[in-house]
Protein backbone atom coordinates (compact mmCIF):
# COMPACT_ATOMS: atom_id res chain seq x y z
CA UNK A 1 0.00 0.00 0.00
CA UNK A 2 2.71 2.38 0.81
CA UNK A 3 4.26 1.72 -2.95
CA UNK A 4 0.84 2.63 -4.18
CA UNK A 5 0.71 5.99 -2.69
CA UNK A 6 4.33 6.84 -3.04
CA UNK A 7 3.61 6.23 -7.01
CA UNK A 8 -0.07 7.71 -6.98
CA UNK A 9 1.61 11.26 -5.35
CA UNK A 10 4.30 11.60 -8.14
CA UNK A 11 1.59 10.76 -10.79
CA UNK A 12 -1.44 13.38 -9.14
CA UNK A 13 1.24 16.27 -9.74
CA UNK A 14 2.26 14.97 -13.13
CA UNK A 15 -0.77 14.99 -14.13
CA UNK A 16 -1.73 18.44 -12.44
CA UNK A 17 1.52 19.91 -14.42
CA UNK A 18 0.35 18.96 -17.53
CA UNK A 19 -3.33 20.14 -17.58
CA UNK A 20 -2.58 23.63 -17.39
CA UNK A 21 -4.13 25.90 -19.90
CA UNK A 22 -2.10 25.83 -23.46
CA UNK A 23 -0.94 29.90 -24.08
CA UNK A 24 -3.16 31.22 -27.07
CA UNK A 25 -0.97 32.27 -30.17
CA UNK A 26 -1.34 35.96 -30.36
CA UNK A 27 -3.22 37.64 -33.32
CA UNK A 28 -0.47 38.14 -35.98
CA UNK A 29 -0.08 42.08 -36.02
CA UNK A 30 -1.93 43.75 -38.81
CA UNK A 31 -0.14 45.20 -41.62
CA UNK A 32 -1.12 48.58 -40.14
CA UNK A 33 0.18 48.16 -37.29
CA UNK A 34 3.70 46.42 -39.42
CA UNK A 35 3.73 50.04 -41.19
CA UNK A 36 3.35 51.90 -38.46
CA UNK A 37 6.05 50.31 -35.31
CA UNK A 38 8.89 51.65 -37.34
CA UNK A 39 10.54 54.78 -39.28
CA UNK A 40 11.43 52.89 -42.94
CA UNK A 41 14.32 53.91 -44.87
CA UNK A 42 15.07 52.40 -48.12
CA UNK A 43 18.08 49.82 -48.59
CA UNK A 44 18.11 48.05 -51.55
CA UNK A 45 16.47 47.84 -55.29
CA UNK A 46 15.28 44.39 -57.07
CA UNK A 47 14.04 44.16 -60.45
CA UNK A 48 13.00 40.75 -61.76
CA UNK A 49 12.63 40.05 -65.47
CA UNK A 50 10.62 36.86 -65.79
CA UNK A 51 12.10 35.04 -63.07
CA UNK A 52 16.02 36.36 -63.28
CA UNK A 53 16.01 39.11 -60.47
CA UNK A 54 18.82 41.17 -59.02
CA UNK A 55 18.91 43.68 -56.13
CA UNK A 56 21.34 45.96 -55.69
CA UNK A 57 21.92 48.48 -52.55
CA UNK A 58 20.60 51.71 -52.69
CA UNK A 59 23.45 54.37 -52.18
CA UNK A 60 22.93 56.53 -48.87
CA UNK A 61 22.79 60.10 -50.91
CA UNK A 62 19.74 58.52 -52.67
CA UNK A 63 17.69 56.59 -49.80
CA UNK A 64 14.22 58.02 -48.98
CA UNK A 65 12.65 57.36 -45.50
CA UNK A 66 8.88 57.06 -44.46
CA UNK A 67 7.58 57.52 -41.29
CA UNK A 68 3.84 56.33 -41.64
CA UNK A 69 1.26 57.27 -39.17
CA UNK A 70 -1.79 55.37 -37.63
CA UNK A 71 -4.09 58.76 -38.92
CA UNK A 72 -2.99 57.75 -43.19
CA UNK A 73 -0.37 60.31 -42.64
CA UNK A 74 3.38 60.64 -43.25
CA UNK A 75 6.65 62.38 -42.80
CA UNK A 76 8.92 61.18 -46.12
CA UNK A 77 12.60 61.68 -45.55
CA UNK A 78 14.99 63.03 -48.71
CA UNK A 79 18.09 61.93 -49.85
CA UNK A 80 19.26 65.85 -48.88
CA UNK A 81 17.86 65.01 -45.45
CA UNK A 82 15.14 67.70 -45.87
CA UNK A 83 11.62 66.30 -44.66
CA UNK A 84 8.12 66.74 -46.27
CA UNK A 85 4.75 65.44 -45.46
CA UNK A 86 2.62 63.15 -47.33
CA UNK A 87 -0.33 60.10 -46.87
CA UNK A 88 -0.46 56.55 -47.13
CA UNK A 89 -3.13 54.26 -47.35
CA UNK A 90 -3.52 50.49 -47.74
CA UNK A 91 -6.09 48.99 -50.03
CA UNK A 92 -6.96 45.70 -51.86
CA UNK A 93 -6.72 43.80 -48.91
CA UNK A 94 -3.69 45.36 -47.64
CA UNK A 95 -1.95 44.22 -50.72
CA UNK A 96 -1.58 47.88 -52.29
CA UNK A 97 -0.34 50.88 -50.74
CA UNK A 98 -1.47 54.16 -51.87
CA UNK A 99 1.52 57.17 -51.63
CA UNK A 100 1.83 60.64 -51.76
CA UNK A 101 3.98 63.07 -50.85
CA UNK A 102 4.29 66.82 -51.14
CA UNK A 103 2.57 68.08 -54.36
CA UNK A 104 3.50 65.22 -56.68
CA UNK A 105 0.33 62.97 -57.93
CA UNK A 106 -0.47 59.61 -56.17
CA UNK A 107 1.15 56.52 -56.65
CA UNK A 108 -0.47 52.62 -55.99
CA UNK A 109 2.93 50.27 -55.33
CA UNK A 110 2.14 47.25 -55.05
CA UNK A 111 3.55 45.18 -51.00
CA UNK A 112 5.65 42.84 -51.97
CA UNK A 113 6.38 41.84 -48.24
CA UNK A 114 5.71 43.89 -45.11
CA UNK A 115 7.16 42.45 -41.60
CA UNK A 116 9.08 43.69 -38.63
CA UNK A 117 12.14 43.81 -40.18
CA UNK A 118 11.09 44.38 -44.12
CA UNK A 119 9.01 46.72 -45.89
CA UNK A 120 9.16 45.85 -49.98
CA UNK A 121 6.88 47.69 -52.25
CA UNK A 122 6.89 48.34 -56.38
CA UNK A 123 5.17 47.66 -59.56
CA UNK A 124 4.70 44.27 -61.11
CA UNK A 125 4.31 44.61 -65.58
CA UNK A 126 2.47 41.97 -67.73
CA UNK A 127 3.65 41.42 -71.05
CA UNK A 128 0.59 44.11 -72.61
CA UNK A 129 2.38 46.52 -70.57
CA UNK A 130 5.46 45.63 -71.91
CA UNK A 131 4.45 45.65 -75.43
CA UNK A 132 2.98 49.28 -75.41
CA UNK A 133 6.24 50.43 -74.22
CA UNK A 134 8.02 48.41 -77.37
CA UNK A 135 6.07 49.73 -79.44
CA UNK A 136 5.38 53.93 -77.98
CA UNK A 137 1.88 53.09 -77.82
CA UNK A 138 -0.39 55.69 -76.05
CA UNK A 139 -0.81 54.84 -72.64
CA UNK A 140 2.76 53.18 -72.23
CA UNK A 141 3.84 52.61 -68.12
CA UNK A 142 6.87 56.00 -67.85
CA UNK A 143 8.32 53.91 -65.24
CA UNK A 144 8.91 50.71 -67.13
CA UNK A 145 10.08 52.62 -70.28
CA UNK A 146 12.96 54.07 -67.82
CA UNK A 147 13.58 50.30 -67.36
CA UNK A 148 13.65 49.00 -70.60
CA UNK A 149 15.74 52.01 -71.69
CA UNK A 150 18.34 51.36 -69.35
CA UNK A 151 18.36 47.53 -69.81
CA UNK A 152 19.51 47.48 -73.45
CA UNK A 153 21.37 44.02 -73.02
CA UNK A 154 17.87 42.50 -72.44
CA UNK A 155 15.75 41.12 -75.56
CA UNK A 156 12.29 42.96 -74.14
CA UNK A 157 10.50 41.00 -76.86
CA UNK A 158 10.38 37.86 -75.30
CA UNK A 159 9.84 38.98 -72.04
CA UNK A 160 6.89 38.08 -70.10
CA UNK A 161 6.98 39.81 -66.06
CA UNK A 162 8.81 42.69 -65.09
CA UNK A 163 8.95 43.65 -61.40
CA UNK A 164 10.24 46.67 -59.60
CA UNK A 165 10.34 46.83 -55.89
CA UNK A 166 12.44 48.50 -53.42
CA UNK A 167 13.18 47.17 -50.43
CA UNK A 168 12.97 49.38 -46.53
CA UNK A 169 14.60 48.45 -43.70
CA UNK A 170 13.91 49.58 -40.03
CA UNK A 171 15.90 52.92 -39.59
Amino acid sequence: MKTFRYLLLPTLLAVAVSCKKDKEDAPAPSKTALLTAVTWKGSSSTLAVDAQSNTAAIASSNQIGYKFNTDGKSVVTYSDGSTGPGTWQLQNSDSEIVLKDGSSAAQTRKVFELTGQKLSIGRSFDKAAIQKVLTSASGADFELALIVAGSSSVNWQNVNTVQYQVNYVPK
